[in-house]
């Protein structure tokens, strides 16, 4: 079910809760992990806290699976955005 919203740009909060119930439910699934720091980053509007704090579901995502090519995907993305955004305010 969760995956279901991976395409829209926001993310509903009642969908947001029950991917977080999943990854206490399922802490050792890679998948879950990912989508949520996903989510993270989709629902962050600009606050600094749930974007930074996606990098970790990123890399607990690697941890456990170092072939899940999309949270591959999306740590490279996460790295380039910030970096980005840290070029910006200096």
């Amino acid at each position: 079910e969760y995956l279901a919203f991976f395409m829209e740009t926001q993310v509903s909060e009642l969908q947001a809760l029950k991917l977080r119930k999943a990854i206490n439910l399922y802490p050792k699934n890679a998948s879950i992990q990912n989508d949520y720091g996903y989510v993270l980053v989709l629902n962050s509007g600009g606050n600094e806290n749930k974007f930074l704090s996606s990098e970790q579901y990123f890399l607990n995502a690697l941890d456990l699976d170092p072939d899940l090519i999309t949270a591959l995907e999306n740590i490279t993305s996460f790295y380039l955005n910030y970096q980005n955004d840290l070029s910006l305010h200096l």
